[in-house]
Parts: C-alpha cells; structure tokens; sequence
C-alpha cells in the first residue's frame, strides 16, 4: 500500500499516484492525497484574492497573452 490513487485525473496526464507516508500522526492525520495544480490552473483563484481582478480582467489577460 505504498501508492495512493490520486481521485481527481491531472489535465492532459490521466491518472496519477503519490506514495503513501510509511508512518502514521495520530494527533495529525495526514491521510488525504491531492494532486498538485497544474500550471495557471489557478490563476483565477489567486489574481482574483491577491490582486483583486475580476473574472474578466484575467480572462483578458489570458486572451491578450499577459497571462499564460
């Protein structure tokens, strides 16, 4: 049981696996897998909380070429 299945398929890859921590917390449970984000896959998220533009504003920067 030393890899997991990651639920959620990565973009453009399919299926992916992390390995599975050999030691257990009982006081810190660390038993949920995520995959990491995929490049810009969260652009929207952050430009939105850190910066303050509205889905439009990044959508246009995605669309111009300012963003990638």
């Amino acid at each position: 049981n030393f890899f997991e299945t990651i639920e959620d398929p990565y973009p453009g890859v399919g299926q992916t696996f992390a390995d599975h921590l050999p030691i257990h917390f009982h006081a810190t449970p660390c038993e949920q897998y995520q995959r990491v984000s995929a490049v810009g896959e969260d652009n929207q998220a952050v430009l939105a909380d850190w910066l303050g533009m509205s889905s439009e504003e990044v959508i246009a920067a995605e669309k111009d070429g300012r963003l990638s």
